[in-house]
């Protein structure tokens, strides 16, 4: 079997996983299940000026302390030069930039819970739970995604791919590719979950209701994707029905875990996909 049928075929029983899965939880949902009601009561909010430092340490130790270098021109022929040592020294800094954010903010974070334990949420399920509801979120995401994505297929360009995608399938080189999955399979969604379900989602708690806090903590995460160069309004739009998952997630279960599981797991089955799908 060729690799695109094996995409293709992977992907065919992602959709049906997909659709299981909606339909177990529109039996829940008759059942009474209640998807925003916090297990475990509200939430701890967090500091007010918690806010304002997020999008602080987002914006300056990628452009201040450790700006990674620009990513290089992808060419869209194969026999277009490419700059493959600048592409690895900007998936570097890249990483380094997400992984410096993921150790401020936990920090910042674990300072909090030390001085006031009222903050910590306790877990309303054990991991392995999490774990399951990680799985049964990204399952749920698949069809809406794939949905906005083929509605939307006839406004996508050849450059609107997610630049490390497109870097992924032309790069020959290991430690690129290698650099590449660990940032978009482990840092980013262990660092945007960080920043946008726990910190911000939370945070709008003290001025908004739970759906309002989910839905503009939403917008602020496709938002976050959209490329200004080569505008990819498609993945934003695409992007919307997941963030809503992550949200809706994170406040019924107050897992981290969880979410950060759906994130992994959505952009794994991307790389996947453009692994088997793009050139080599």
């Amino acid at each position: 079997m060729s690799t695109p049928a094996i995409a293709t075929f992977g992907f065919v029983l992602l959709v049906l996983a997909s659709l299981t899965t909606w339909l177990v939880l529109g039996l829940r949902l008759q059942g009474g299940w209640k998807p925003l009601e916090a297990a475990g009561g509200t939430p701890p909010i967090w500091p007010a000026w918690l806010l304002l430092l997020v999008p602080a340490v987002w914006i300056l130790i990628p452009t201040l302390v450790l700006p990674p270098e620009p990513l290089p021109e992808i060419p869209l022929e194969p026999d277009m030069a490419f700059d493959e040592n600048g592409a690895r020294r900007s998936v570097a800094g890249l990483a380094q930039a997400q992984l410096a954010i993921l150790l401020v903010l936990a920090a910042t974070l674990g300072a909090i819970r030390q001085k006031d334990p009222r903050r910590q949420r306790p877990a309303a399920h054990t991991p392995g739970r999490q774990l399951g509801l990680g799985v049964v979120g990204f399952l749920a995401s698949v069809i809406p995604v794939a949905a906005i994505l083929w509605a939307t297929a006839r406004l996508r360009q050849p450059d609107d791919t997610h630049p490390l995608l497109r870097l992924l399938a032309i790069s020959s080189d290991p430690a690129t590719r290698q650099l590449i999955i660990g940032s978009a399979v482990l840092l980013a969604p262990l660092v945007e979950e960080l920043v946008f379900r726990v910190v911000i989602q939370r945070s709008l708690l003290r001025w908004m209701p739970p759906l309002v806090s989910i839905g503009v903590t939403a917008v602020a995460f496709a938002t976050i994707h959209f490329n200004a160069v080569h505008p990819n309004w498609p993945d934003v739009l695409a992007l919307f029905p997941l963030a809503i998952i992550l949200g809706v997630t994170y406040h019924h279960t107050g897992s981290y875990l969880s979410v950060v599981i759906i994130h992994l797991l959505f952009n794994a089955t991307n790389i996947a996909l453009a692994l088997l799908t793009g050139p080599t």
